[in-house]
């Protein structure tokens, strides 16, 4: 331990040490100058800063721009606002030794600091001025408690050295570690061996998990591959796969999706599109897996006998810490010779590395859940209790606090160090949580949205404002149209997690009982939530009496899935304003069916036309449907009346779908709804052509008239 800043600082420029946290706190320009002297006395060349006037300065905004990059510090400026996800992503651009120097006001004052941060995070209606950030009250506990953080105020200075016995494998000639050495045999084997036996790379952030892909593919596009699929959420998720296969392969040339040399390639498309046009390739990467919707996963594991799948089990943009819990089983049940590699090695510092640790403990992102200590024991609903927890109370109970993030995690991919600051400092948001013999078996996220927004209606109704937080409010304003949406109060669930082992004993559908009557008590008129549709969430959601009055025009860029808007009114006003959207929602759907949704799932066309208010069919258009159904009249001349046909025996006036079966409710909902080609159709619905298409369009039609 060190009681002089120039004693610790000399003892780290001799010895071989850990990256490390210095927390620089007092006076805002005092701190900003003993911070540049340390970055000075180490003679660190290359510093990034954020909130202060240095040269290279990154923000809580652009911050994702300088990841990939590497720095000797961070000097990171409290002052000017604290994010969690760029303090945690950051945190990795730090090289080996380096040091990571926060810059806040005297940590007793700190929480109940007027951060310009936290207006940013906060929901239009809510006032945050004067009130205590119990984040920032957790931090500093953390700060506090830790062994190897580094303390400079301006009465003193404590510290030890984080001293580093371990060899640091240097990559800058690019070097494979023996970790992605190990992995690239792995990844190679996928090739050579047997089919159907598909590999599992897992890693933390920071082991060169998509390097090690690009590595792989290089090698094995010199004289194995000619062709490689590389897919995952975007492309951003691929560079690092791209620049390592080039550096490996002299003479390729690279576009934003493709690396080719003589003929062979390694491309990336998104998993949409390989579904739709199934290119044969000799090895499928799957980069990022978490971050992609089980449904497509399990149809590209399907679609391609040699495949690797890549996921982060901890990260700044997300989390995969689900994705065993998820995919193993289908993993087990479809392939059971599947193998499974961990990079544990970090490629720019030494294992145990103590800010990394911090961090990750800091911001409950640690791989550690609840569920390790909890019994087999499988209780009823009547064996639960279930309680509402504040930003204070959950600080106040460290345990709890870390067994519900990690829920939350566990569940959600996109659970981010912002969610723990909104979890615990955002006024309108709200826990439930249910728990088992002391232990959180299950956890509602929710966020109220009261009356604030009657002052703007007009303005959100005409597209001209658009103000943080109250989605259910806004989106029935403008989407709908309906002004009296804005005159409503609303609980909507951002989170519902229940811990795997305790899944299937309905304590998810208790826990949305329970938040309804915590409204009805409030007086709440509807409760709502917005997520990926996928079927099982859906009929999941629909069991607990929500309906669906919305679908978005586009796929969300992050599950890959339609977004929906599903509503469950408690009120009168609720519910006449319910069935006024819904209606008018129908009639917008049928209308879109077409083009904006020609390629939505059957199940969710279903949905979208079942409030439809449809007259009826023509005696003569009846007339003309029984002869094709009998072969006495060619389809082209009725497809127009096929699709008033569809619209009537899906409205809410008539549904008469029930003897329909499964390829036949299909192939009408894409031909004669969606107006998809019929090479389209035959190829989701398994018919070899349009001779089958129309014996299945003519069997269906019989059912229905």
């Amino acid at each position: 331990m060190h009681n002089t800043l120039e004693g610790w600082l000399e003892a780290k420029r001799n010895q071989q040490t850990h990256r490390q946290l210095v927390v620089i706190a007092g006076d805002e320009d005092w701190a900003i100058k003993r911070a540049d002297e340390i970055a000075q006395y180490l003679e660190y060349k290359h510093c990034l800063s954020v909130g202060t006037s240095a040269e290279t300065q990154a923000t809580n905004t652009n911050y994702r721009q300088y990841l990939g990059q590497e720095f000797d510090c961070l000097i990171y400026n409290a002052f000017r606002g604290f994010r969690a996800n760029a303090v945690m992503a950051l945190s990795g651009t730090i090289k080996a030794s380096g040091l990571m120097l926060l810059i806040c006001p005297n940590l007793e004052q700190w929480p109940d600091f007027d951060d310009p941060e936290r207006i940013k995070r906060t929901s239009y209606g809510f006032d945050t001025e004067g009130t205590t950030s119990y984040f920032i009250q957790w931090l500093v506990n953390q700060i506090e408690s830790t062994k190897h953080c580094a303390m400079l105020t301006e009465t003193g200075f404590s510290g030890s050295i984080a001293t580093n016995s371990n060899d640091f494998l240097s990559l800058a000639n690019d070097e494979a570690t023996p970790d992605q050495q190990h992995a690239i045999q792995y990844i190679t084997k996928v090739v050579t061996g047997h089919r159907r036996r598909p590999l599992v790379i897992s890693a933390d952030r920071g082991r060169g998990k998509s390097s090690t892909l690009g590595m792989a593919a290089a090698e094995l596009l010199k004289d194995r591959c000619r062709k490689i699929l590389v897919t995952a959420p975007n492309v951003k998720a691929c560079e690092q796969t791209f620049c390592h296969a080039q550096k490996l392969l002299p003479g390729s040339v690279r576009d934003k999706t493709a690396l080719t040399l003589e003929g062979k390639q390694l491309q990336f498309l998104p998993p949409d599109a390989l579904l739709k046009t199934k290119p044969e390739a000799d090895l499928l990467l799957i980069d990022e897996a978490a971050a992609i919707p089980t449904p497509l996963l399990k149809k590209l594991l399907a679609q391609y006998s040699r495949v690797v799948f890549s996921t982060t089990v901890h990260g700044y943009e997300g989390s995969g810490r689900g994705f065993e819990i998820r995919f193993k089983k289908h993993l087990d049940n479809n392939t059971p010779n599947w193998q499974q590699v961990h990079l544990s090695d970090p490629i720019r510092w030494s294992r145990g590395d103590p800010l990394e640790a911090f961090w990750f403990d800091a911001l409950l992102m640690k791989e550690e859940t609840s569920q390790d200590s909890i019994g087999e024991a499988k209780p009823s609903i009547q064996e639960l209790r279930f309680n509402r927890l504040s930003g204070k109370g959950l600080v106040e109970q460290p345990e709890q606090l870390s067994a519900l993030f990690s829920l939350m995690v566990n569940a959600h991919y996109q659970t981010v160090p912002d969610d723990l600051q909104r979890l615990l400092d955002s006024p309108d948001h709200h826990v439930l949580t249910a728990t088992y013999e002391g232990h959180i078996v299950g956890a509602i996220l929710f966020v109220s949205e009261p009356a604030y927004l009657k002052v703007l209606t007009s303005d959100i109704q005409q597209g001209k404002r658009r103000v943080n937080g109250h989605l259910l409010s806004q989106s029935l304003c403008f989407h709908a149209g309906f002004q009296q949406a804005t005159e409503l109060t609303y609980y909507r669930t951002v989170r519902i997690a229940v811990n795997p082992l305790y899944q299937g004993l309905g304590i998810g559908s208790e826990l949305l009982q329970q938040l309804q009557n915590i409204a009805q008590e409030q007086q709440v008129d509807m409760l709502g939530t917005s997520f990926g549709l996928e079927d099982t969430l859906v009929q999941f959601w629909q069991r607990n009496d929500y309906q669906l009055i919305r679908i978005g025009y586009q796929k969300d860029a992050s599950s890959g899935e339609y977004s929906g808007l599903m509503i469950c009114p408690l009120s009168p006003k609720a519910t006449k304003l319910c069935q006024q959207v819904k209606q008018a929602y129908s009639n917008e759907f049928a209308y879109q069916l077409p083009n904006r949704f020609n390629d939505l799932p059957c199940s969710l066309v279903q949905m979208g036309l079942e409030h439809l208010e449809y007259s009826g069919v023509s005696e003569g258009a009846l007339l003309h449907l029984k002869q094709f159904s009998r072969g006495e009249r060619p389809l082209e001349l009725v497809e127009h009346l096929l699709f008033e046909l569809l619209l009537f025996s899906f409205s809410k006036v008539q549904y008469l779908q029930k003897d329909l079966s499964d390829t036949e409710r299909e192939t009408l909902v894409r031909y004669c709804l969606q107006r998809q080609s019929i090479e389209t159709v035959c190829t989701h619905t398994g018919l070899t052509g349009k001779k089958r298409l129309k014996a299945t369009l003519m069997s269906g039609v019989s059912k229905l008239l």
